[in-house]
């Protein structure tokens, strides 16, 4: 395990060193951007994707695998969409987005073209943040990988890293939201694709958002939808002087079903104080199907206070409307505590 965390530390910090210069400056010199800009560099996956999920000590693994059933060998000269993201307990996020490739042995690669990293960094003032960071792999980095099906697990080893998967779908029918702790259980989750759009977000949780100002900029979900939805996110920052923040979700699905809409507005001054309010809805699938919701419900963020930039006081309403109504008071502290080892155990 102390293995494990070095090679997380290690990539963090090399991500870090190739980051332009005006990370460390604190803030965005390269003007305003344009909606649709080359921000967004994600490789998009299809409709046949599926989500995997395994807890650790320190955080979350996410895997999205082009293929509903992973294990199976790729067509020759054929390649999938693969996501990695590792979620850190504080909610410090990697993300590696590329393609991938396996035999009839489960034996293959993952080509890395881009890389996130969000960094939680609550001790600095707003300016002297990194925000989150992006690396374009040129040329790709290739990891070795197998995709193993080792029921009830699918087992992933990445650069010599196993880890045993759970599909979302069975993590999300396994939540019993009748205690309190079911219900933070829930909100963790719905947490989770929150952040993996966070780390794409450049900039993010820094000065450098800035670079949203005007009409800010459009991202898309990593996970294709029918139409008419649209599968998207967009960020935009009110005035270099009003640095309020608005984020909106249109059909958003990072992670295999679990859906978000609605508007997330932070309203600060420029020392990163203020408060939240908006309400996203959302649901989650135990199954592929589009009648496969088990949950639904609303996320408001009225109550909470924001301090030097993140979450510093009140609470979430976190409600449920299927399948049946009931409400959450949930502490702004798990905003920043994302422990989801009591409905998805480690496996040793």
């Amino acid at each position: 395990m102390t293995q494990l965390i070095h090679r997380w530390l290690s990539r963090i910090a090399l991500l870090a060193a190739l980051a332009p210069a005006a990370v460390a400056a604190g803030c965005d010199t390269g003007g305003i951007y344009p909606l649709l800009d080359a921000t967004d560099k994600l490789v998009p996956c299809g409709s046949q994707t599926s989500t995997w999920v395994a807890s650790t000590t320190t955080g979350t693994h996410v895997f999205l695998i082009g293929s509903l059933t992973p294990a199976t060998p790729l067509a020759v000269a054929t390649r999938g969409c693969f996501a990695h993201a590792f979620v850190e307990r504080d909610s410090s996020t990697l993300y590696e987005s590329g393609t991938y490739a396996i035999d009839a042995a489960g034996q293959g690669d993952f080509t890395k073209k881009t890389s996130y990293v969000f960094e939680y960094q609550p001790g600095r003032p707003i300016l002297s943040r990194d925000g989150s960071t992006e690396h374009e792999h040129d040329p790709p980095v290739t990891d070795p990988i197998s995709i193993v099906d080792g029921a009830p697990y699918l087992v992933v080893t990445q650069a010599g890293v196993t880890s045993h998967l759970t599909n979302v779908y069975d993590l999300i029918a396994s939540i019993d939201t009748s205690t309190q702790q079911g219900g933070e259980d829930l909100f963790r989750v719905l947490n989770l694709p929150l952040f993996t759009s966070q780390a794409r977000m450049i900039g993010f949780g820094s000065g450098r958002m800035t670079r949203y100002v005007g009409a800010g900029t459009t991202f898309q979900g990593a996970l294709d939808v029918a139409a008419p939805a649209k599968n998207e996110f967009s960020v935009r920052v009110q005035a270099l002087t009003t640095p309020n923040t608005f984020i909106r979700y249109t059909s958003f699905e990072d992670l295999s079903g679990i859906s978000i809409d609605g508007l997330q507005e932070t309203d600060v001054n420029l020392s990163g104080d203020g408060s939240m309010k908006g309400t996203l809805s959302w649901t989650m699938r135990d199954g592929p199907a589009a009648g496969d919701v088990m949950y639904a419900g609303t996320l408001s963020y009225d109550a909470i206070a924001i301090g030097n930039g993140h979450a510093s006081g009140g609470t979430f309403g976190f409600t449920l409307t299927t399948p049946s109504a009931k409400t959450f008071v949930v502490d702004f502290s798990l905003a920043n505590n994302v422990d989801i080892t009591h409905s998805l155990p480690i496996v040793p």
